[in-house]
C-alpha cells in the first residue's frame, strides 16, 4: 500500500477537479447549439491547461498526479449522455452543473493551497491558477 501526504492528496483532488470542470465544459459546448458555445469551448480549454500545468508543476517537484479511473470516467460519461437526452433543455442543467464543477475545482484549489508540505513551486502555480479560474468562473456563462 502506498501512503500519500495530504498534500499529494489535496493535489489529485484539485487536478482531477479542474479536470472535470473542463470535461463539463466541453460537454456544454459539443451539446448546446448557443450563442455561447465558443465561450463554453474557451472555458474548457483554460480548466484542461489548468490540470495540465498543476500537473507539470506536481511532476517537476518530484510527485506524480494519479492517474483518473478509466473505468469511472466511462460511467461519468455513460451518465452525462441519459442526463443530456432526458433533460431535452439542454441549457439549464449543464449550466448548474458548470457552476457546480467550478466550485468544486475552486475549493480543492484552495484546499491544496491550505495544505502544508506543499513545494512552493507547486503553490505558486496553483495560487496563479486559482486567480486565473476565479475570474472566469465569475464570468456567467
Amino acid at each position: 500500500m502506498l501512503l500519500r501526504s495530504d498534500a499529494e492528496v489535496a493535489l489529485d483532488e484539485a487536478l482531477l477537479a479542474a479536470a472535470e470542470a473542463g470535461r463539463v465544459y466541453r460537454e456544454a459546448a459539443f451539446k448546446c447549439q448557443s450563442p455561447i458555445r465558443p465561450q463554453l469551448a474557451e472555458a474548457a480549454n483554460l480548466r484542461d491547461r489548468i490540470a495540465e500545468e498543476l500537473a507539470e508543476a506536481s511532476r517537476q517537484a518530484g510527485w506524480l498526479p494519479r492517474a483518473p479511473d478509466p473505468d469511472a470516467e466511462a460511467a461519468r460519461a455513460i451518465g452525462d449522455e441519459i442526463q443530456v437526452a432526458i433533460a431535452g433543455e439542454c441549457e439549464a442543467p449543464l449550466e448548474a452543473e458548470r457552476r457546480k464543477a467550478d466550485e468544486d475545482a475552486v475549493g480543492k484549489l484552495r484546499l491544496l493551497l491550505a495544505v502544508d508540505g506543499l513545494p512552493a513551486s507547486v503553490a505558486g502555480t496553483a495560487s496563479r491558477l486559482l486567480g486565473a479560474l476565479e475570474k472566469s468562473a465569475s464570468i456567467s456563462l
